[in-house]
């Protein structure tokens, strides 16, 4: 019952991911979450845009031992960019969202490698928003979100213990039009809390986006952008904490 409130709780709370220093006791039972602040994210999109990546609230996981080596693991990236202009007297944004969610079945090769498959999906979402509200037919804080995009990915997780108190590990995963790396170091403070840093790269490949079209009534000016397919990337340092338990 603990195991699966934890899972419950962390889906709903959640808003990204990242694997911290892994859990690599797979014994039943055992179990980690991740939380991680991110910042200065580079956001890489094709289109004529200066795209601005904003900080991604929490970048987390959640993991839980099956016993014989196999663990279940959940992983959520939300992280969203965004840039500004004029038009027609009013100053806007745009925003662009990238949303990943993973599920994987870990297996422990040994105390420092472990491989991995699972479900992942993504999806690209846009918005546009007006900073000076007066006399807008809508408010122009919109956004609509394309189709998810799913793919099975494969990857492996690899640690190492630099002493008692500090570890370093590297995660990478791929499949169709996909794929995520990260690399970091974490700090014990004691048995159940862990500080970490890290750097994670992720590209979702041919995301399609839906248009948006915001009014307003100022001049009957409309604005609005069509649908597209895009490539995404969003990479860039982080920090956080692990508790295991």
């Amino acid at each position: 019952m603990r195991i699966l409130f934890c899972l419950a709780a962390c889906v709903l709370c959640i808003a990204a991911t990242g694997y911290a220093s892994p859990l690599t006791d797979f014994e039943q039972g055992r179990s980690s979450i991740d939380l991680n602040y991110r910042f200065s994210q580079d956001f890489n999109i094709p289109l004529d845009t200066d795209f601005k990546a904003k900080n991604v609230l929490a970048d987390g996981s959640v993991t839980v031992g099956l016993g014989n080596k196999f663990a279940l693991q959940y992983r959520n990236f939300n992280s969203q960019s965004k840039y500004t202009f004029d038009f027609s007297g009013y100053n806007w944004g745009a925003r662009m969202k990238l949303t990943s969610q993973e599920i994987n079945l870990l297996y422990g090769l040994n105390k420092n490698w472990q491989v991995y498959t699972g479900y992942v999906s993504n999806k690209g979402t846009q918005g546009l928003f007006v900073n000076s509200l007066t006399d807008m037919t809508n408010h122009g804080d919109g956004s609509i979100a394309g189709s998810s995009k799913n793919t099975w990915q494969f990857g492996v997780v690899g640690s190492t213990s630099f002493s008692d108190k500090w570890t370093g590990y590297v995660s990478g995963g791929a499949g169709k039009d996909f794929y995520s790396w990260e690399v970091g170091t974490s700090y014990v403070i004691d048995k159940h809390w862990e500080l970490n840093v890290n750097y994670r790269d992720i590209k979702a490949k041919s995301l399609s986006v839906p248009g948006l079209i915001v009014e307003s009534s100022h001049g009957n000016a409309i604005i609005g952008a069509s649908g597209f397919t895009a490539d995404m990337e969003f990479k860039g340092p982080g920090f956080g904490v692990t508790y295991k338990f």
